[in-house]
């Protein structure tokens, strides 16, 4: 008689529950509104600074670029900088509240 083999098919054990990658309550508002309130203060100087530059979109690129460069920096670290969110802030409003900023929005668009 031939061997019988026997194949018990156990199910497998539940996966444990995925962490949440992204909570409302774990946004710092106070971190991220006195940077906010802090970069509309600076928007003036940083329009004066494009000023200075020939209003180039150039320089609001290379600006954005360090901001997301800076922003992923921070990332790897406990305490977040609050100078880079300040930074960073300061070149989302700058993006849309300058002629540099809304000539750097537009070029891509309408290549003028």
């Amino acid at each position: 008689m031939p061997p019988v083999y026997v194949t018990v098919n156990w199910p497998d054990p539940p996966a444990p529950a995925a962490e949440r990658r992204f909570s409302l309550a774990n946004v710092r508002w106070l971190f991220n509104g006195t940077a906010a309130l802090a970069a509309v203060l600076l928007l003036p100087v940083a329009n004066d600074a494009l000023h200075v530059c020939g209003d180039e979109y150039g320089v609001v690129y290379a600006g954005v670029l360090a901001a997301a460069v800076l922003e992923t920096v921070a990332a790897g670290r406990r305490q977040p900088r609050w100078r880079f969110r300040v930074f960073t802030f300061l070149m989302a409003a700058v993006t849309v509240a300058t002629p540099a900023g809304l000539h750097a929005i537009s070029y891509p668009i309408t290549g003028v």
